[in-house]
């Protein structure tokens, strides 16, 4: 098993805490071959029950890998721009969550996850966003805010 950490590490090393998930990958694989039969867990109770696995992560799961979209899955992108265009005022990714839901069609979800994410990581960065690019700066609080 130590061989499985190292080739873990070396496959990730392009992501932040490379080292911690590793090990925590390496206990999610530990777990499912003991408890779910060799399988990624398909509940997202059970998906929670992994070493590093919380609600955005396990809906991502069961969207990309099970085609089953039970949720809106909050990052980072997700929870700065809809705080920035007023969409939600939540203080937790679960409270942006309910809020996104209660008005977003879930048939829009997928979509919506995905260009949010790409939105954010090319323009609307949490940290030094380019605002002055922004084809939406006339829709956004944080941007009338800071000019």
């Amino acid at each position: 098993m130590k061989l499985l950490e190292k080739v873990l590490i070396n496959c990730i090393k392009g992501v932040g805490f490379y080292t911690t998930k590793a090990k925590r990958l390496k206990r999610c694989c530990v777990i499912m071959k003991e408890q779910f039969n060799n399988q990624v867990p398909q509940t997202k109770q059970d998906l929670l029950s992994l070493p590093g696995v919380g609600p955005k992560i396990a809906s991502l799961i069961l969207s990309i890998g099970f085609d089953r979209l039970e949720s809106l899955a909050i990052d980072t992108h997700i929870f700065v721009i809809s705080h920035r265009l007023g969409w939600a005022d939540g203080s937790s990714p679960e409270k942006v969550r309910l809020q996104l839901e209660s008005w977003l069609p879930k048939e829009e979800w997928s979509l919506f996850n995905k260009s949010i994410v790409a939105f954010g990581q090319c323009c609307c960065r949490k940290i030094h966003p380019k605002c002055k690019q922004c084809p939406i700066q006339d829709k956004c609080h944080y941007y009338h805010k800071s000019t």
